[in-house]
């Protein structure tokens, strides 16, 4: 999934806890954005290949699928373990583990649903300013339910 779709699913979830008055909007974002940096793993796998930190290169090549740069934390084993370091943060505060929670099981729940529906149907890319832009109609609509639903919750 594209960033801003990783961001407003985690942002949703946050929101949805600010409704019970268990997060402040502070906090919410704060998960939007931690579901976005979690894919900073493409990055640094990039560079321990290429030794390059070329973002636009990074990008088109994680995009188009010519680079695999899932690092662990995307990986049945980087989830034990990144559920393991949340499980004993919870011990110390529960809502300091369920900030960072949220932004990586909803990131992973995302990318995870993205590659199963891509690797049965495929999708075309646009270029813009010399970024590959995936032109994926199922993500485009998930997007805007997103969206909705947010200003939903934050008119309701």
């Amino acid at each position: 999934m594209l960033p801003h779709t990783h961001f407003m699913f985690a942002f949703l979830i946050g929101l949805i806890g600010l409704k019970y008055n268990y997060f402040s909007l502070i906090e919410v974002v704060i998960i939007g954005v931690l579901a976005v940096v979690i894919d900073i793993d493409h990055l640094i796998s990039f560079y321990r290949h290429h030794k390059s930190w070329d973002l636009l290169k990074c990008w088109n090549g994680a995009l188009e699928k010519h680079e695999y740069l899932w690092t662990f934390i995307h990986h049945r084993f980087g989830m034990i373990v990144v559920t393991g370091i949340l499980a004993l943060v919870s011990l110390f505060n529960i809502k300091y583990a369920l900030i960072p929670a949220i932004a990586y099981y909803s990131h992973m729940i995302l990318d995870h649903m993205h590659l199963h529906k891509h690797k049965i149907k495929g999708h075309d890319y646009k270029e813009v300013f010399g970024l590959a832009i995936p032109l994926c109609y199922s993500e485009f609509v998930f997007d805007f339910l997103l969206l909705v639903s947010i200003i939903f919750l934050f008119l309701y």
